[in-house]
């Protein structure tokens, strides 16, 4: 179990972020949702981030709805190892940015399991995510949410 961060940066930092999270939806008329993300090549596909993709209704197409960029993971002093993100509108604003903890499987370390928050501007929908590197981004999650 995650425990709170034991410098005074880091505390400091994630009260920031907690404050931020906390005031963002009052701020810009949105929601945010908690989602549970698995990446099966965090390290060896070198992912930057991860894209989330709304069905729109009207096409029965996925669109962009927003994503979040990942900085280097890092340890804290109490061990456990978080990634910051940062969440971006579906139109490209950098809105907040956040730590999470990284979960790794430990029969295979390259595979993370990463709780996000994503922050939804539209009305509740069905979504599917990519992951995206350097070299490009991945096809549709077969896996959708209700977000």
């Amino acid at each position: 179990m995650p425990s709170f961060p034991t410098s005074r940066t880091a505390f400091l930092r994630t009260s920031c972020a907690l404050v931020a999270l906390s005031l963002l939806p009052l701020l810009t008329a949105c929601e945010y949702r908690r989602v549970t993300v698995r990446i099966a090549d965090f390290e060896s596909a070198l992912v930057e981030g991860v894209r989330f993709w709304r069905l729109t209704e009207a096409s029965l197409q996925f669109e962009p709805g927003g994503s979040v960029e990942f900085d280097d993971p890092r340890i804290l002093e109490s061990g456990h190892e978080v990634v910051d993100y940062t969440v971006f509108s579906p139109d490209g604003e950098e809105l907040v940015t956040l730590p999470a903890f990284v979960l790794r499987n430990p029969a295979d370390p390259d595979t993370v399991t990463l709780e996000l928050q994503y922050l939804r501007y539209e009305d509740p929908g069905w979504f599917r995510i990519t992951t995206y590197n350097a070299a490009g981004e991945s096809e549709l999650s077969q896996e959708q949410i209700y977000l």
